[in-house]
């Protein structure tokens, strides 16, 4: 799916449209095996080209008339950034999620400070419940992975990001593409971001040398919507106690 909208948006035409569409067929054909028993090929095939096709109509069409693409699909380290935009100018309005003009402080920062990066992560689903977009939604202003982005894209561009958010695509019962409202950064709050980002990388550096229980915990992500962490109980029941841990854990010795 993403590489379908990373071709559409290198050239957002029909012409464009169609090679996108080819892009993730490819994909698809490459991926998907053909003994699947949850997706037919075919029928997987069919979601994605209406999710390709409803996106390039609505939310990327609404999206391109104010921006305009700098990178799609940018590897940069560990990161692949989905969306890299920024305003076009002059920029006489701004259309948010809802297809209304946005509120006076976004769109004022656009007509302000037009030099700057906007990061957009596609999030591509069968289906979704709505209370999980809106738990997305909600997410977005402390979203790690988006700061991450945002950090990563402003070292390689050298111009300032200034907003984060998320693009919806779901692709059953029915399509459906929701563009979030977009979440501001500070560059003082990236700077502190990255500040606490390295230390929580020389940690994941230090685990291969450093005890367990030397270890600081992070308490944030024990518990999502997607269930525990696998190792819940070895911090809350266990208390990182690697003896009792041994009574569910198997041990891997470290290569």
């Amino acid at each position: 799916m993403s590489e379908g909208l990373a071709t559409y948006l290198s050239n957002p035409c029909e012409e464009g449209l169609v090679k996108a569409l080819g892009a993730a067929k490819a994909v698809l054909k490459d991926r998907v095996p053909t003994n699947s028993e949850e997706w037919s090929p075919d029928g997987l095939q069919t979601l994605v080209e209406r999710g390709i096709t409803a996106a390039a109509e609505t939310t990327l069409a609404e999206m391109l008339k104010t921006e305009k693409v700098v990178g799609s699909e940018v590897s940069i380290g560990s990161g692949r950034i989905d969306l890299v935009t920024t305003p076009r100018n002059p920029i006489s309005h701004v259309i948010n999620a809802a297809g209304k003009p946005a509120s006076e402080p976004f769109a004022g920062a656009f007509e302000a400070h037009g030099d700057y990066l906007i990061i957009t992560d596609h999030k591509t689903s069968i289906q979704k419940a709505p209370r999980y977009i809106e738990s997305d939604f909600k997410d977005i202003p402390l979203n790690w992975q988006l700061w991450d982005y945002a950090w990563r894209a402003q070292q390689y561009y050298g111009r300032p990001v200034r907003w984060i958010r998320i693009h919806q695509i779901i692709l059953s019962p029915r399509t459906k593409c929701i563009m979030s409202e977009p979440s501001r950064i500070k560059p003082e709050n990236l700077e502190a971001w990255a500040v606490n980002a390295e230390r929580h990388w020389s940690y994941m550096a230090a685990d291969d040398h450093v005890g367990l229980a030397f270890l600081p915990q992070n308490w944030h992500h024990c518990l999502n919507k997607y269930g525990p962490c696998r190792a819940y109980q070895a911090c809350h029941s266990f208390l990182r106690d690697e003896k009792q841990m041994e009574s569910v854990y198997v041990r891997k010795e470290k290569r």
